[in-house]
């Protein structure tokens, strides 16, 4: 029975099991966890060959981690675990000017060798949550379907004005259709600056409605997935590269709200604009 409640009262966080997982070489995250990861997860960011991992390997893993989610580390030669195991002692040792990555989870690749996923002690719960990489996922779509719709405007315009040059537009045709301009959806930025993350930041709260932001009944306001439902996929990738909502929330004194989700039958923004993409796209993509 004690020994029950000593592991319910006093069980470590996984950032916290980070740390000690680490200093053994074990990665923290486990398989669902990793499964998601390695989904995500795009091209390596840092290379380490034959001769193995060095200080300059472990330096520059650490500055990546800084400026991203998590980064993924290819190793090759004929004895990649070494220097994997190298690099590890290299990290253990540090210090280092930004936080010591930590080893999410490994896997063999595709074409030989191993590679290799870090991230930030502090990002390590963000990270392996199922919220993060579906807030990811929803963001390239949002992102991909903005591309969708001004092709296919663009190519619109493009038999439009062929028709124009040769003599041949009908009007008639397309009498009933007035070009509107799209609902707006902000397109990815890249903010160089913390300062001019936050003004975006507190300029988007200052636009939800009175009460949103203390709303128990309501996402957190900067949630990945409340951001894209207000079509903020901009925000998304702020707030992932400024150490994630949660540490922006805190920052900004913006409450935090762990599970709580909006219906799942209640429209988004978002997908409002992306519905009038394709349908417009299905209309005239094929102009001319």
């Amino acid at each position: 029975m004690w020994a029950f409640i000593y592991c319910v009262a006093f069980s470590p966080s996984l950032s916290t099991r980070a740390s000690i997982r680490m200093s053994a070489g074990v990665a923290v995250a486990d398989d669902a966890a990793a499964r998601r990861l390695w989904c995500s997860a795009g091209k390596p960011l840092l290379r380490i060959g034959s001769k193995g991992a060095a200080s300059s390997h472990a330096n520059g893993l650490a500055d990546l981690c800084s400026h991203h989610p998590f980064v993924c580390v290819k190793l090759t030669g004929s004895t990649p675990d070494t220097g994997l195991s190298q690099l590890l002692e290299l990290v253990a040792a540090g210090p280092f000017t930004s936080a010591t990555p930590v080893l999410l989870a490994t896997r063999k690749g595709r074409r030989g060798g191993r590679d290799a996923l870090f991230s930030q002690q502090s990002r390590v719960d963000e990270v392996c949550s199922s919220e993060f990489h579906d807030s990811a996922r929803d963001a390239a779509l949002a992102s991909k379907l903005e591309d969708e719709k001004w092709a296919a405007i663009r190519e619109m315009r493009a038999g439009s004005d062929a028709d124009k040059k040769g003599g041949t537009l009908h009007m008639q045709q397309h009498s009933s259709f007035k070009q509107r301009a799209p609902t707006p959806i902000a397109m990815a930025n890249s903010y160089d600056t913390l300062e001019e993350f936050e003004a975006a930041i507190r300029e988007y709260l200052a636009t939800l409605p009175d009460g949103a932001i203390d709303d128990p009944s309501l996402p957190s306001a900067l949630n990945y997935n409340e951001l894209n439902f207000n079509g903020r996929p901009d925000l998304v990738e702020g707030c992932m590269k400024f150490g994630g909502y949660l540490k922006v929330s805190n920052d900004l004194g913006v409450p935090v709200r762990v599970g709580v989700k909006r219906s799942g039958d209640e429209p988004t923004p978002a997908a409002n604009v992306a519905r009038k993409a394709v349908t417009l796209f299905n209309m005239f993509g094929k102009a001319g």
